[in-house]
């Protein structure tokens, strides 16, 4: 993390918390601190010195001496400020270099970035620079291993077939959004995202420090509610630098839920009582070359597969048809994260498949949908699906970033 900058524009000094958020601010000889909610990856500074801040999906107002709220633009840049004794508009270039100034004092200008009086944009992973339309700091994700084919090649997926994205974005590692600043945005720097239901906060953030030791960046939300899914699926098909997408959260052979109600998404927008929930359809595509992995029960039952039930797929095949360049990942079987008392003990959440007697769900499917090849076999674990095809070449033991499931 930044500690210092020096520019024609001023000098600052930076404190972060152990979780990487900025805390603290001297520029100019002037200390400005912050207060951010720990729940929130991104989208989450709550007070400036007294100056509150409201954030729906994107900014809404701040409150200091004057209310001021805000309009945003397709990139959520700020483009109009209202407040009960002002009005002001801003504009941006491409890469946010400002060309319209409000003349107000606040903070937030390209794509709700802090802009700091150095001329600093404040990425959070990392600090941008709208003059220079690039980053101070190069990306840590891309090393000689990936740099090529991307990181789906360590699957066998894409084994020699080099990635574009990848290259474009490996031969500039202070690259912003691969010189596409119009279409995409890169809103914190983070490349691996994480959701997971109320249930399973222990093992998102297992998983999140397995990542972290690979050396990627993480974000970890919590999905209190479908809408709130919905919204950040569609916000980050929207961003560069995404590497990976993990789901812990219920689920079966056609859905995933975030609790045991109707706050859920299916292949076909109904639940298997024939209630309307919310649909795949619903999502926008993901363009990166990584893998969505879905920490949930029976979303890749091959039986279902095979049968061609729900247009030819499972949950975990459908949406792989909106993954595009990537794959999805998903248990065949039910799955747990081990013995309750000993994960909590050890902090040892390693995914595996259910034991025998925790297969409930999955014997009632293949019984009722078996395979005519091997109507009596057993849940086969990790499956993987590119483009709405299972794809056999996927080592399991790939996914586990230390051990193989068992």
């Amino acid at each position: 993390m930044m500690v210092g900058a020096v520019t024609p524009l001023g000098t600052a000094s930076y404190g972060y918390d152990g979780f990487r958020n900025r805390v603290k601010k001297l520029e100019n000889m002037q200390d400005t601190r912050f207060i951010n909610d720990m729940t929130l990856p991104y989208n989450n500074l709550l007070d400036m010195n007294g100056q509150s801040v409201v954030w729906g999906n994107s900014l809404i107002s701040t409150k200091g001496n004057d209310e001021l709220y805000y309009l945003q633009d397709h990139l959520n840049s700020p483009v109009r400020l209202f407040g009960k004794n002002q009005e002001a508009a801003l504009g941006y270039d491409e890469f946010g270099m400002p060309l319209v100034k409000a003349g107000i004092n606040q903070p937030f200008g390209f794509i709700g970035y802090q802009t700091d009086e150095n001329g600093l944009q404040y990425a959070q992973a990392r600090y941008y620079s709208s003059s220079l339309g690039r980053f101070f700091s190069e990306d840590t994700h891309w090393h000689p291993g990936n740099m090529i084919f991307g990181d789906g090649h360590l699957s066998d997926i894409h084994v020699n077939m080099p990635n574009n994205h990848a290259i474009i974005q490996s031969s500039n590692l202070n690259n912003y959004c691969g010189g596409n600043p119009i279409n995409r945005i890169d809103i914190s720097g983070l490349d691996y995202f994480i959701f997971h239901c109320s249930d399973f906060p222990n093992q998102a953030e297992w998983y999140a420090n397995q990542r972290r030791e690979h050396g990627d960046t993480v974000n970890v939300t919590q999905v209190t509610c479908i809408q709130y899914f919905v919204d950040a699926w569609n916000r980050i098909a929207s961003y560069d630098e995404i590497t990976g997408l993990s789901i812990f959260v219920h689920g079966n052979e056609r859905s995933i839920f975030f609790d045991r109600g109707y706050n859920a998404i299916s292949v076909n927008g109904l639940n298997r009582a024939g209630y309307p929930i919310r649909s795949i359809s619903e999502l926008d595509t993901l363009n990166f070359n990584g893998s969505v992995n879905l920490f949930s029960c029976n979303t890749g039952h091959l039986d279902v597969y095979f049968r061609g039930l729900y247009n030819g797929h499972n949950f975990a095949s459908l949406l792989s048809t909106i993954v595009n360049g990537g794959s999805v990942r998903a248990f065949d079987g039910g799955m747990s994260f081990g013995d309750p008392f000993i994960a909590n003990l050890t902090g040892n959440f390693e995914p595996r498949i259910s034991s025998w007697w925790s297969q409930d769900s999955f014997f009632s499917l293949r019984n009722q949908f078996s395979h005519a090849t091997n109507p009596q076999r057993n849940p086969r674990g990790w499956v993987q699906f590119v483009n709405g095809e299972l794809n056999n070449a996927f080592i399991p033991g790939n996914l586990s970033l230390t051990a193989q499931c068992d």
